[in-house]
């Protein structure tokens, strides 16, 4: 799998389902926080951005949002999938 299809499966569309999710549940700052990220995964293929995008994501542990069950699930599975792809772009950097 090419890796712009790889961000695209375990990132992009996880969140873009994650704020449609937010925005049933009238979880409006939330989604605005979620939904801002979503940009920087715009071109799949650019490392700095889908880094930042990870940075960015990991930022959502320390704002003190509250979630429902299921979308703190969501947000944790989210969260492994981003943890993981980004020590794999830093091993392959590193090669």
């Amino acid at each position: 799998m090419e890796f712009n299809q790889i961000i695209e499966d375990e990132l992009k569309l996880p969140l873009i389902s994650l704020c449609g999710i937010l925005a049933s549940e009238e979880e409006f700052e939330q989604f605005a926080f979620f939904a801002a990220i979503i940009p920087l995964l715009e071109d799949e293929n650019r490392e700095d951005q889908v880094l930042l995008a990870v940075l960015e994501l990991s930022r959502c542990a320390f704002l003190g949002f509250h979630y429902s069950p299921t979308t703190a699930l969501l947000i944790d599975q989210l969260l492994e999938r981003a943890i993981t792809l980004s020590h794999t772009m830093s091993a392959e950097s590193l090669q």
